[in-house]
Formats: C-alpha cells, structure tokens, sequence
C-alpha cells in the first residue's frame, strides 16, 4: 500500500519545538453512553423504505415515506386518513422493541407536524399488551413546523419482555380525515429523553 503522504513524510522528518493544539471538547463527538433503540428512526432508509415499521389501517389511507416534508435528514413517515366508520379506526405503523424488559424505566419521542385533521388526533402510543399501555396524542393543526409527542420516565410493567410503539391517525368519530408527518422517533433505556438526538441502532 502506498503513502499518501510519502512526501511530506520524506520532507519533514523533524519537528522544531512544541506544538499546541486547541481544539473543541469532544471534536468528533461525545462517546455515547445512551442508544436508540428504534430502527429507521427517521425514515431514512430508502431502499427498503419503512421494513422495520409494520402497517396496520382499520380507516381509509396511506401510510408512505415523504421526501417532500421532514424535520431532519432526507424524509419522514407520511399518515393520511381520508375516511374513518367510526371512532377509534386507525392509519399506523408500528414497531416492536424487543429490548424492553420489565420494571425497566424507558422514554420515548417523536416529532410530527400535523398538516390537517377532522375528527381525528395524533398518537404515539407504547402498547405493553397489559391494558396498562401509555399514549401520548395531539389535536393541535400547524403545518408549519413539527412539534413533539414524549413520553417519559415509563416503568415497564411485570412480565412485559417488549412494547410496541405505534405511530398513528386515530379517528375520533366518522368521517375522519388528516395528513402528519412523524419523525425522529426515539426510544431510550432513560428516564428522560435527552436533549441531543442520538443514533439509531441502525445506520442509514
């Protein structure tokens, strides 16, 4: 293998004096002492676009990766809902984290901007499948900026060994309609989400 930089190693061979570097903290970044633990966090992966988040529809829309809209990276997860029967019909995608164990303390997050909604609201809910689940939703329309769903300090419930966390449109009675975009979802072994986005545990 070659030296790139054979001449400036065959050049300067030497070095006269002492060399002061004065560098930020962390210049490469902090080590991570928290994980994410949601896959395709945001929406990223293109190829095999939301693999890693399950549709379920009980109402009439689409559930689809955007490009168009999104509050960081190259997309987020669109819900539209353009017809309910009745209350509690969902548009969703959802994901199982399979890392959750009982009497553990997690918190969760998502960001969404809600473009319109009609007798509809949006929810992040962490379904323990226990009838002690925790949701989290919104009525507020802004489609100007994306504001956030959380979910904190959360202790798991006995002989729970996963939670789904479930990203919908949620009819509040017939005829309903909306479009949200989600993004940036975050589920952390934490009592708080933290400040700073974190990475995912997998790479887009």
């Amino acid at each position: 293998i070659g030296d790139e930089f054979a001449v400036t190693h065959r050049i300067n061979t030497k070095v006269a004096g002492v060399i002061t570097l004065l560098c930020e903290p962390f210049a490469y970044g902090a080590e991570e002492t928290i994980q994410n633990f949601v896959l395709d966090a945001g929406f990223e992966l293109a190829g095999t676009a939301l693999a890693d988040w399950t549709e379920s529809k009980t109402a009439t829309g689409t559930t689809a990766r955007d490009t168009d809209v999104k509050k960081d990276g190259n997309a987020s997860l669109k819900l539209v809902m353009t017809d309910s029967g009745g209350s509690g019909q969902v548009i969703e995608r959802n994901q199982v984290l399979a890392d959750v164990d009982a009497a553990e303390v997690w918190s969760f997050q998502c960001w969404v901007r809600v473009d319109a909604l009609s007798n509809a609201k949006v929810v992040m809910e962490l379904d323990y499948n226990t009838g002690t689940d925790v949701e989290v939703s919104t009525t507020t329309v802004n489609a100007s900026s994306f504001v956030k769903l959380t979910a904190n300090n959360n202790t798991v419930p006995g002989s729970v060994t996963q939670v789904t966390l479930r990203l919908r449109l949620e009819a509040t009675a017939a005829d309903a309609t909306g479009t949200v975009y989600i993004d940036d979802v975050i589920a952390v072994l934490a009592s708080a989400v933290p400040v700073a986005w974190v990475s995912s545990a997998s790479i887009a």
